[in-house]
Formats: C-alpha cells, sequence, structure tokens
C-alpha cells in the first residue's frame, strides 16, 4: 500500500487568487463568517505584520466562535422558551439551596471560566 502524503510539494507554484476568486471557495467550504471578515482580517494582518500561522489561527477561531454562537442562538429559538433568562438575572432569594449549590459549583471552577 502506499502512504498518501497530504503535505504541499515545494515545486508546485502557489497560484495568485484575487478576492473575487476568493469567495467561490470561501462558499464551497462554508465558510460564510470567515468570507465576510476575511478582508478585514487581511487588512490588520498586513498592518501589524502578523505570521500565515497567527493569521490563519485568528480567522479558524473567528468562524468557529461565530458557529458556536450561531448554534446556542439556533438552539434557543427551537426551544421555545417563554422568555430568555441567563443565571446572573435569576433571582435566588426564593432559592436559597440553589444558591448555595451553585455558589459552591461555580468556585469550584477555574479562574478564566465566567
Amino acid at each position: 500500500m502506499r502512504s498518501k502524503d497530504h503535505s504541499p510539494s515545494s515545486t508546485v507554484e502557489i497560484p495568485k487568487l484575487s478576492e473575487g476568486q476568493l469567495e467561490p471557495l470561501f462558499r464551497r467550504l462554508n465558510l460564510a463568517h470567515t468570507r465576510r471578515i476575511y478582508q478585514q482580517v487581511v487588512d490588520r494582518a498586513e498592518k501589524e505584520s502578523w505570521s500565515y500561522r497567527d493569521f490563519l489561527a485568528l480567522l479558524l477561531a473567528e468562524e468557529v466562535a461565530h458557529r458556536k454562537q450561531t448554534r446556542l442562538q439556533r438552539l434557543t429559538r427551537s426551544a421555545h422558551f417563554p422568555f430568555f433568562k441567563t443565571i446572573d438575572e435569576f433571582d435566588f432569594s426564593l432559592q436559597s439551596t440553589l444558591r448555595s449549590v451553585l455558589t459552591w459549583d461555580r468556585t469550584s471552577l477555574p479562574k478564566d471560566v465566567p
């Protein structure tokens, strides 16, 4: 069996793509958010002399964060909650046992978790 090498060949010439030619590629890969923010990120990366790795990392992180937020919004809508309330808005005065349990759980979380 031959192993498949997926690394780019150093002899292959990298095509110069215009922004217009990138649009169909973003669409084909379903990178809607990346397609919208791409030029803004390019401008910032050029201005701040980012490495290619940093540029790609930011684009991918933005796409993942946007998908996560969109998924949360979609699931919240589909749940048909009568109203939307966060834990910060909850009135714990009516549920003192719940308050002590949640306070204990929140203090046991790592520092970077809100």
